[in-house]
Formats: C-alpha cells, structure tokens, sequence
C-alpha cells in the first residue's frame, strides 16, 4: 500500500529536485562551451564577490566539507582558475585567490544559464 500523507509527498518532491539537479549538473558539465565544472563556476562566483577569502569559507558557501572543498581548489588550482596562499595573520590557514580574469568565463556561465532558463520556459 501507497504512502499517500503530505509528508510522503514531500519526500517525493525532494527525490526530484535531487534527481533534476543532478541531471542538470551534468548536462552543464557536457556544454562545449563551458570551460568549467558546476562546482568551479560555484567557487568562481564565491571568490567573483570577495578575493581572497579563507577556504572553510568558500567551502561553507558552496556547502562542502574540508575534503570537498580542498580537493575542488586543487583541482581549479590545476586548472589555474585559482590560486592556493597561506594566510598571513594564521600561518594553518589558506586563503583562496582568483588567478585568471573571471569575466570572461562568467560571461561563458552565464551564457549556459541563458540557455538552460529558455529550454525550461
């Protein structure tokens, strides 16, 4: 027999939004034109708005854990989006700085956006 209570509505509703999410992601991730990953255009937008910002930060922003957040800068400071400094003040910590001209590739992002807004109209 169905669960068919509000809450079981709910659950189902959140299944999907996960699922579409997800499905969203990677379709971002096939466009030719992106030159970044869902999660690096996420850090590039976080760092677009304040350079230079402690990475439990960023990884607070973009709701990521030490290990995710490490690994996402390590990546994008493979790809030379970002680079990876000691903070001054606290030597255990590390700041996270912008190491390319953002606005082209935001234009880019944006540009996917553009597009993903008309298909779901």
């Amino acid at each position: 027999m169905r669960n068919k209570e509000a809450g079981a509505r709910h659950h189902r509703l959140i299944y999907l939004l996960t699922v579409a999410h997800r499905r969203l992601q990677r379709w971002m991730a096939t466009r030719p034109e992106s030159e970044v990953t869902p999660a690096q255009a996420g850090l590039l937008f976080v760092l677009g708005r304040q350079d230079g910002v402690l990475i439990g930060e960023v990884g607070a922003a973009l709701d990521l854990g030490p290990a995710g957040i490490s690994g996402l800068v390590d990546r994008s400071a493979a790809a030379r989006l970002v680079e990876r400094r000691i903070d001054r003040e606290d030597g255990r910590a590390f700041r996270v700085w912008l190491n390319i001209n953002i606005s082209r590739i935001v234009h880019g992002i944006v540009h996917i956006l553009n597009k993903i807004v008309r298909v779901t109209r």
